[in-house]
């Protein structure tokens, strides 16, 4: 939980939920990105396609992220607490209402379907890091990449935005997550980003995920 910052997707996707979370957040010193978007890569997204207001908390990824090197001696335990406050907070105050919350259609729509094809998940390897800020432009705002992956390899870094992904243009992570899923390992694909507002292209080798 780096500078105490806090992603919270679906703030758009019920009535009163962008209020109810400032309100749930006060007196934490958090650093609160908040999103209205109800579609996401995470276990909220088929809440919200049968129309359930949702609402996904999130610190952000590390480069142990989904890695069996992410062990219990990296818990950050006071941000642990700092999480786990403003979320009871704030299904107290949803518990505590005289009428549920109601669902609103967010403008996004959802991600896009992968073919089957060419295999399931998140697709090949590639080793970027996203920051889910919110980017200046669309596109994937990178906040670091892996040590020795593809994405190092091709000269990305933090900062970085990645707008164009093997012929897939990239608004969000989405577009980005489609585009890996239509390769195989071994794949060689072109990568387009903005650096400091610049258009840049590289390219890079695609590996099988482990």
């Amino acid at each position: 939980m780096e500078k105490h910052r806090l992603y919270v997707q679906g703030v758009g996707s019920g009535e009163g939920l962008r209020s109810i979370v400032k309100e749930a957040s006060k007196g934490l010193g958090l650093d609160l990105t908040l999103r209205d978007d109800g579609f996401g890569p995470s276990d909220h997204t088929p809440f919200y396609a049968k129309e359930r207001p949702v609402l996904h908390f999130f610190t952000g990824p590390h480069l142990d992220y989904h890695r069996p090197s992410d062990t219990v001696d990296k818990i950050n335990a006071e941000g642990l607490k700092l999480v786990t406050t403003i979320a009871y907070r704030t299904v107290e105050t949803i518990a505590d209402r005289d009428a549920p919350i109601a669902y609103v259609r967010t403008k996004r729509t959802p991600p896009r379907t992968e073919s089957r094809e060419r295999g399931a998940g998140y697709g090949p390897y590639f080793g970027s890091i996203p920051d889910f800020s919110e980017a200046q432009v669309p596109g994937v705002l990178l906040g670091g990449v892996r040590p020795g992956s593809p994405a190092e390899t091709a000269g990305l870094k933090a900062g970085d935005i990645i707008v164009d992904f093997a012929g897939v243009a990239v608004k969000n992570l989405q577009d980005l997550t489609f585009a890996l899923r239509t390769k195989r390992p071994g794949d060689r694909v072109d990568v387009t980003y903005l650096r400091d507002g610049k258009e840049q292209r590289a390219q890079a080798t695609l590996e099988q995920r482990q």
